[in-house]
């Protein structure tokens, strides 16, 4: 049954209760006394009204162009979620693995980045992993330099972290702060649009090791 099909058959019922009812709803609008006590005349009257405004609202969805039976609105969705990648050193001090998570939206790319560091240190969650980086990463500051006005001119990410601190008798592996510079520059410039390069600072000093 389609939408004119439906007004059709409401108008046509609406007439015929208006018919049945007319001389109860004169005498209402007339403000002469009611025959509350007639039950049929009552019924009457309620399901006249009650016509005449679904009509109007079958009217109303016919000219707006909507679904007559979308009378409330869509649910949004609860997850806020988002689909990551990240690039994480792995314990030979050369291969970077990658690894597919769920994170949640952040306001800034500012934090996001520092979630996304967090996330590197800490390592893999199939594997273990999380020796290749020997100390807790406490990033400063992040910023972003665009190179030019152009939005799809890649972008530079800087990432000056606070000087890490390696525990006593703690040794670094081999190759393993280089390794995870280069698979956290990965993991920025895979989640954050337009960024091309990823410069890191230790203590606001740059081209310093980590550890």
């Amino acid at each position: 049954m389609n939408i004119k099909t439906l007004i059709k058959n409401s108008a046509a019922g609406v007439k015929r209760l208006m018919l049945a009812g007319k001389d109860s709803i004169a005498s209402f609008m007339n403000g002469e006394p009611y025959r509350w006590n007639d039950k049929l005349a009552n019924r009457r009257l309620i399901i006249t009204l009650a016509s005449i405004f679904f009509l109007d609202y079958i009217m109303f969805c016919y000219h707006a162009g909507r679904n007559v039976f979308a009378i409330f609105p869509s649910i949004p969705p609860i997850s806020t979620q988002r689909e990551i990648t990240l690039y994480l050193p792995s314990l030979d001090g050369k291969t970077v693995i990658d690894e597919k998570r769920k994170a949640a939206s952040f306001g800034s790319n500012e934090r996001f980045v520092q979630f996304l560091a967090n996330s590197v240190a800490k390592g893999s969650m199939f594997q273990n992993t999380a020796m290749a980086v020997p100390a807790e990463i406490n990033i400063r500051k992040v910023w972003f330099i665009e190179k030019s006005e152009n939005p799809d001119e890649k972008n530079i990410c800087v990432v000056d972290c606070e000087p890490f601190m390696l525990d006593e008798g703690v040794v670094p592996l081999p190759g393993s702060e280089e390794l995870f510079k280069k698979a956290l520059s990965q993991t920025i410039a895979a989640n954050i649009p337009h960024i091309s390069d990823v410069i890191f600072l230790d203590g606001g000093i740059p081209d310093r090791k980590f550890w």
